[in-house]
């Protein structure tokens, strides 16, 4: 996922932090995401 490159690769001080907002504020990517954790939240 987009974010977790941020996440991952913080250490990297020239890291595009343009490009991890412009990805996780797609449509398909909030979309995936809700998808993603609500099939999470079911189980708990």
């Amino acid at each position: 996922m987009t974010d977790l490159i941020l996440a991952t690769f913080d250490w990297v001080p020239e890291m595009p932090r343009g490009y991890v907002a412009r990805g996780t504020a797609r449509p398909t990517f909030v979309k995936g995401r809700a998808d993603q954790l609500a099939h999470f939240s079911v189980v708990d």
